[in-house]
């Protein structure tokens, strides 16, 4: 949280960038701190996100010497979005065999502000709520926003997520756990190869329009979809094509409060009783369960 990462044990800094980062716990609230940090295969540079002073969501590279040593000084901040919250940023970076690229998770920087929640996660032409590729520009969604000068970008992989903490990738298949804001938790599993089939359309989640498995009755923001710049609601299209989790639970249930899916890993050991299950974890309840997704079972 405070942007200190240690090597084996916290007698050996690896990398210190506390006088950058905005922390939770120095502030006594939100989200900020150290979010996520991930190593490119060749050993050359890694990539790291966090929230500075300003409350940014900031994407720096850091480059290693022969010796995987961090070679101080020749940092690059290579994306910084504003957060007008303290919470929402997600952040998380995995590196994608299937693509061969960095996958890096956005969260919609808490839209949820009432009495109407913007609908940003849902814009083509914004950063925000989304799964982008750090340098594959190959996605061709259409353009869904406030204005049509603005094109869609390139770089979105999914889109529609609230706070979509760790994606895992195993094999093709990609987890996207997503929190929820009142009422559910959600899972969502993807099949890579159909980015493609679908002619490189990024997948669709859905939020506000829905969370988890229920279609949202609070208000949101209506977006607009752009056709040869002609506007017209995006509602019917967000409706028909939002993708629907495999896994979600309530908030509010007999025994205990549950409130925070925040991620997990596919276990790939043969001689596991777990082999390929996905094991993940709520942050309220400090629970822990195993998916079986092939079984469709809990």
């Amino acid at each position: 949280v405070d942007g200190i990462i240690y090597k084996n044990n916290t007698e050996e800094i690896y990398l210190d960038l506390s006088e950058k980062i905005l922390s939770r716990i120095a502030i006594g609230r939100g989200a900020n701190g150290l979010f996520g940090m991930a190593f490119h295969p060749s050993g050359e540079f890694f990539l790291v996100t966090y929230s500075d002073y300003e409350n940014n969501f900031i994407l720096e590279r850091h480059f290693l010497d022969e010796n995987f040593s961090v070679i101080k000084n020749t940092e690059e901040i290579l994306m910084k979005i504003p957060n007008g919250s303290l919470y929402h940023f997600s952040g998380s970076i995995t590196w994608s065999e299937y693509f061969q690229d960095f996958l890096i998770n956005i969260g919609d920087m808490d839209a949820a502000q009432n009495p109407i929640i913007k609908s940003e996660a849902l814009y083509t032409n914004s950063p925000r709520g989304k799964i982008l590729f750090f340098e594959s520009l190959v996605s061709k969604p259409k353009l869904i926003g406030e204005n049509p000068n603005h094109p869609p970008r390139r770089d979105i992989l999914g889109f529609g997520l609230r706070n979509p903490w760790q994606t895992h990738e195993y094999k093709n298949l990609l987890f996207i756990p997503d929190i929820g804001n009142q009422t559910q938790e959600e899972l969502n599993i993807v099949n890579l190869d159909d980015f493609e089939k679908n002619g490189y359309n990024p997948f669709l989640f859905g939020w506000p329009f829905y969370e988890g498995s229920l279609e949202n009755s609070y208000k949101y923001t209506e977006v607009n979809l752009w056709e040869n710049n002609i506007e017209k609601k995006a509602s019917e299209y967000i409706l028909e094509n939002s993708i629907k989790p495999v896994v979600y639970y309530n908030h509010d249930s007999p025994d205990t409060y549950r409130a925070a899916l925040i991620g997990g890993v596919v276990i790939s050991d043969l001689q596991s009783k777990y082999f390929e299950q996905y094991i993940f974890a709520d942050y309220f309840a400090k629970e822990i369960y195993a998916y079986d997704f092939k079984k469709d079972e809990l």
